[in-house]
Parts: C-alpha cells; sequence; structure tokens
C-alpha cells in the first residue's frame, strides 16, 4: 500500500515571486496581481482578528462560549484563512501566577544561622520557618546596630 500525501510543501521563493506576480482581473474588472490580492486578504483578516481580540463584547461572548466547551484557558474568537469564525484558547492565563523563587539549599541557610548566631535545631528541615527566623534575626541585628550608631 502506498503512503497518503499528506501536509504542504512550501515553494522555493523564486516559484512564489512567480506566481504571485501573475496579472488578473479583479472583481471591478481592474487588472491586479495574484500577489496584492492575497496581501489585502491577508491585511483584512488581520484587522478583523484584531477587532474580534480587542471589542469587550466579542471577549464577554469568547467566554460564554467557553464555558459551554467546559474547556479552561484563555479564550479569543478568531476568523481563519477558510472564513470560518472559531474559538481559540491559550494557555496562558491572563492573569500570571506570580514565580516561586527557590530556595536555597538546607547546607547555605545552616551556615547563615551560624554566621548569624541563631539556633535553628528546633525546626529540623523546615526551611521556610528557618528563613523566616533568620530574617527576624536579622532584623533584629540591624535595630540593634542602629541604636549604637
Amino acid at each position: 500500500m502506498g503512503r497518503k500525501p499528506q501536509g504542504r510543501v512550501k515553494l522555493d521563493l523564486e516559484v512564489q515571486e512567480a506566481i504571485l506576480s501573475m496579472t488578473m482581473l479583479s472583481e471591478s474588472g481592474a487588472p491586479t496581481t495574484l500577489g496584492d490580492l492575497v496581501a489585502n486578504a491577508v491585511q483584512s483578516l488581520k484587522q478583523a482578528n484584531a477587532f474580534l481580540e480587542s471589542n469587550p463584547i466579542m471577549k464577554i461572548t469568547a467566554e460564554n462560549l467557553l464555558r459551554g466547551e467546559k474547556r479552561a484557558g484563555n479564550p479569543t474568537l478568531k476568523i481563519s484563512t477558510e472564513g470560518e469564525i472559531y474559538l481559540s484558547l491559550s494557555e496562558e492565563s491572563p492573569f500570571p501566577e506570580p514565580q516561586k523563587e527557590k530556595l536555597p539549599s538546607l547546607d547555605k541557610i545552616r551556615e547563615q544561622a551560624r554566621e548569624l548566631g541563631v539556633d535553628i535545631s528546633d525546626l529540623g528541615r523546615q526551611k521556610i520557618k528557618i528563613l523566616k527566623r533568620l530574617e527576624e534575626a536579622s532584623h533584629t541585628n540591624e535595630l540593634m546596630t542602629l541604636s549604637w550608631s
């Protein structure tokens, strides 16, 4: 059995330019090139999609359509090159979550505690509690240094 042809094959730039430079008659009967016609269509499609994305009523419509689909994501309405309107979902949230900081290693935290003279033996491996205690001790040391100045 042979394989079924699938997908697209991008043509060389020279071949594309030759095809797009072909002259044809527009709907009004005026001569135009295929390239100009395609460029106008692409520009019109971009304008239409920009309108859908920026219009508050279309945003609400997209959110309501998304609820009906019972899916998650950031919805927007888009128009395809075939002229069909579809619901586009991106995984990125319009309200990004703050990135969590990676905590330093326990060895580094213990070394800092020794330098500050803070006892952390009762906290075991609880990094966040240790860091809070070190922060309080550091703040206390700063206040004491300021009061001696």
